[in-house]
């Protein structure tokens, strides 16, 4: 935790599990699997100072990964009292993403709701694109039609219960 600072706002994006596996089925970034129930690898880079150490973490299934991710920042926010929110990526896409997105922030975004539908459409990262905000629409609308119904099985008997409640998904 130290590398985190208490003074400053921290936004995480929270997805629902259906989309983000879709979305690694497409592009799997730095986590390695053949299915979502078993041998999932997850390669971790750390970076001290020009030095940079990897390791790999393996898991049961792809939830499992979902669960630490958010369960991490729970944590941070419950436990240690960090200044965080959580972003709907299904909100921040829809058709008032920007007034959504800058209520949740305490009105501290500092751009124009132009900008900000332009940095959706832009790579956050050196990897993947950016999906246009109508099919990203599309696929929070019918997020049950992403994955099969064996795949929907293993979300809903690995997922935490506790994250179902907290971010209000519907399995």
């Amino acid at each position: 935790l130290n590398h985190f600072e208490k003074n400053r706002k921290y936004i995480v994006m929270f997805r629902h599990p259906y989309l983000w596996i879709n979305s690694l089925k497409k592009a799997k970034y730095d986590i390695k699997f053949d299915s979502i129930d078993k041998n999932v690898n997850f390669k971790f880079y750390r970076n001290n100072n020009a030095f940079v150490e990897e390791f790999d973490l393996t898991f049961n299934n792809l939830i499992e990964i979902w669960n630490m991710y958010y369960k991490f920042y729970i944590e941070l926010l419950k436990k240690h009292n960090f200044d965080l929110v959580f972003i709907d990526y299904c909100k921040l896409v829809g058709s008032d993403g920007f007034n959504y997105t800058k209520n949740k922030c305490n009105n501290i975004l500092s751009i124009d709701e132009n900008t900000f539908n332009n940095s959706l459409n832009t790579p956050a990262k050196d990897h993947g694109n950016p999906v246009d905000k109508q099919t990203a629409q599309n696929k929070c609308l019918n997020n049950t039609k992403l994955l099969d119904d064996y795949e929907k099985n293993i979300v809903k008997t690995y997922i935490d219960k506790r994250l179902v409640d907290y971010f209000h998904i519907k399995l």
